[in-house]
C-alpha cells in the first residue's frame, strides 16, 4: 500500500499539473464548480496559483462575481452582456484627435457607472487599466485604426477601413466589440464609452479578472511597466 500524500504534497502535485494544463493554454475546467473557466494569457508560479486559488469567490457567491462566457449571463447578473449583432455595428467615424486625461476620466467613469461599479477603490483600478490601454494602444485616440497587423483584412467597411480592424481608443476589433458590447451604450465601434464598457466585459471574460476587482491587479501588473496587448 502506498503512503498517502501529505496536504502540502498534494496541493504541489495539482498546482504542477495546473501548471502544466495553463502552459497548453487547455481550460482550467476542474478548478471551479461551475466549468467554462477562461484560459490565464500567462504562465504563473506554482505559488501564484495557489495564492490565486485560495482567494477565488466560491461557487456559492456565484451571484455576484461574473465567470466565464458573457453569452451565457449567470443567474443574479442582471447587468451581464448581450450579444450586439455584426450587423448593427456603426462605423461612423468620428473626429481626429486625441481624449484629454479629463475626457478620459468622463469616458471611464461613465461606463463604470453603466456597468454599475461603485466601489471607489476598484473604480481607481478600472480608471488606472484602461488609461494605461487607451495611451499605450492609440495614444488614446478614438479614431485610431490599426492597418498593420494580421486583424486588417475582410470587407472594406464605411469608413474605408477593413471590417476585421482594430479601432477606437481601446484597440477593439468589430467582433470582439460586438460580442462585449454592454446593452445601454452606442453600437458605434468608434464610441469612446461603449469601448470602454465592452473592454471591462471583454477583460473580466477572457484574463480571469471578477467583477469584484479579484484579478485585476495580476491584469495590471503583467502589462506595467512593460505594456503587452490584451
Amino acid at each position: 500500500r502506498e503512503k498517502p500524500l501529505s496536504i502540502l504534497d498534494t496541493i504541489t502535485a495539482a498546482a504542477e499539473s495546473v501548471t502544466q494544463a495553463v502552459t497548453a493554454n487547455t481550460p482550467l475546467t476542474s478548478l471551479h464548480a461551475r466549468g467554462d473557466y477562461p484560459t490565464i494569457s500567462h504562465t504563473p508560479s506554482i505559488a501564484d496559483l495557489i495564492a490565486d486559488i485560495d482567494q477565488r469567490p466560491r461557487a456559492t457567491e456565484v451571484g455576484n462575481f461574473y465567470h466565464g462566457d458573457y453569452s451565457t449571463p449567470l443567474v443574479g447578473d442582471e447587468t451581464a452582456t448581450q450579444w450586439l449583432n455584426k450587423e448593427d455595428i456603426d462605423f461612423t467615424m468620428p473626429e481626429k484627435g486625441s481624449l484629454s486625461a479629463e475626457d478620459m476620466e468622463n469616458v471611464i467613469n461613465e461606463a463604470l457607472d453603466i456597468r454599475g461599479i461603485e466601489d471607489s477603490e476598484l473604480r481607481e483600478k478600472w480608471t488606472q487599466v484602461l488609461t494605461l490601454i487607451g495611451e499605450n494602444e492609440s495614444t488614446s485616440a478614438p479614431n485610431a485604426v490599426n492597418t498593420w497587423d494580421k486583424n486588417y483584412h475582410g470587407k472594406e467597411m464605411s469608413d474605408g477601413f477593413k471590417y476585421h480592424a482594430s479601432r477606437g481608443w481601446l484597440q477593439l476589433v468589430p467582433d470582439t466589440f460586438a460580442q462585449y458590447h454592454q446593452p445601454g451604450t452606442s453600437d458605434a465601434i468608434y464610441d469612446p464609452v461603449a469601448q470602454a464598457s465592452a473592454a471591462i466585459n471583454y477583460i473580466e471574460a477572457r484574463h480571469n479578472v471578477y467583477s469584484n476587482g479579484v484579478g485585476l491587479d495580476t491584469f495590471y501588473q503583467s502589462r506595467y511597466p512593460k505594456y503587452r496587448g490584451y
